[in-house]
């Protein structure tokens, strides 16, 4: 500290006895309680130095902490206080408590009784002390290593105004960082559509407008904690068959598109959209399990149009495009049959 420019604290004595500050112009030291004619201070109105060299260490997996004070033997201390900080949400809420207080001759603190979960972490920081003044914190140091985040659970979709909204579970006392949502098209590779706050729970595509067309959009979401590690893959939820540009205000009775749930399949569906079209449609089918799949379009006669799939198929969703370009007005039938399940559905070509 400096005082008028010339004058500094220089020291004080370790029984606080006297304390000491130099003119700088010419480096005489004074003892400044002399010079201010009130005689001896009182030890406690010095504040300490803070720790130095602060580091935790693990001794039979509990935390074991150890700090230096520092050099000038002129300090005055009597002991140190350690805290602590137990957490298992990110952002840390950093609500220290006071774990003990240790005497001046010890620089060193083993947490033997310290327990932590799965997903929890301990942050510690130490203070000097004196009779009545305490120093600065040291840096806080973590301890810990939480296990990996749990998969994420329930994501659905549903809109927002023309846009997808996604839906989850938010894992709570998990230090969750970050969730990383993934967008894939038609069956092609993933890839990272945002990074949301470990605190949230939706998040709307304003990427992909309902409006326009769209093909088959599949979604999916990790977890990743504080150390980066990453979850499994929560369920998909899809998208599905917007093949011509729609009005905004007709957009809520297309909610059959959206499949909502697990990746588990559990029955047979088949659909088609648009629906009456002009001149393509496109229809979405799913199986629970493996089989060979034949699709067909008939005309009202009864006569076949065009065979969309015949082949094996593993269990999963899929589209097949109809293209009634070189076809007349009129009322087309489209039938699916795989192992024991057939189905025959109706639609309107309009032109």
């Amino acid at each position: 500290m400096i005082c008028d420019d010339k004058i500094k604290i220089n020291s004080y004595s370790g029984d606080a006895s006297s304390q000491y500050w130099t003119d700088v112009t010419n480096g005489s030291t004074i003892n400044i309680w002399s010079l201010k004619g009130v005689g001896s201070p009182s030890q406690d109105k010095f504040e300490p130095y803070a720790p130095k060299n602060f580091s935790i260490t693990t001794v039979n997996s509990k935390p074991f902490l150890s700090w230096q004070h520092r050099t000038p033997v002129d300090d005055y201390w009597t002991g140190y206080e350690v805290y602590r900080c137990v957490e298992s949400n990110y952002p840390p809420s950093y609500n220290y408590t006071k774990i003990t207080t240790i005497g001046k001759t010890v620089t060193s603190y083993y947490d033997s009784n310290l327990s932590l979960g799965a997903y929890e972490v301990v942050y510690y920081k130490v203070k000097t002390k004196n009779t009545s003044e305490v120093s600065e914190f040291t840096s806080q140091i973590r301890f810990g290593d939480p296990a990996a985040p749990a998969t994420p659970q329930n994501l659905s979709v549903s809109t927002r105004g023309t846009n997808p909204l996604l839906s989850w579970t938010r894992a709570v006392n998990q230090n969750i960082k970050e969730y990383v949502l993934y967008i894939r098209e038609n069956g092609g590779s993933w890839f990272e559509r945002a990074r949301l706050s470990g605190s949230a729970s939706s998040y709307t595509d304003f990427e992909t407008n309902l409006t326009n067309p769209v093909d088959f959009l599949e979604y999916h979401l990790k977890a990743m904690n504080i150390d980066n590690e990453y979850s499994g893959m929560s369920n998909i939820v899809s998208v599905i068959g917007i093949t011509e540009k729609i009005n905004a205000n007709n957009l809520k009775q297309h909610l059959d598109i959206f499949t909502e749930g697990s990746q588990k399949i559990t029955d047979y569906k088949i659909s088609n959209f648009p629906n009456p079209f002009n001149p393509t449609t496109k229809i979405s089918y799913q199986l629970p399990e493996s089989g060979n799949v034949s699709l067909k379009v008939y005309n009202s006669l009864g006569k076949e149009v065009a065979e969309l799939v015949n082949g094996m198929k593993t269990q999963g969703r899929y589209t097949a495009t109809f293209d009634a370009s070189n076809l007349s007005s009129g009322i087309y039938f489209y039938t699916i049959q795989v192992n024991d399940f057939v189905q025959t559905n109706k639609m309107l070509l309009v032109k």
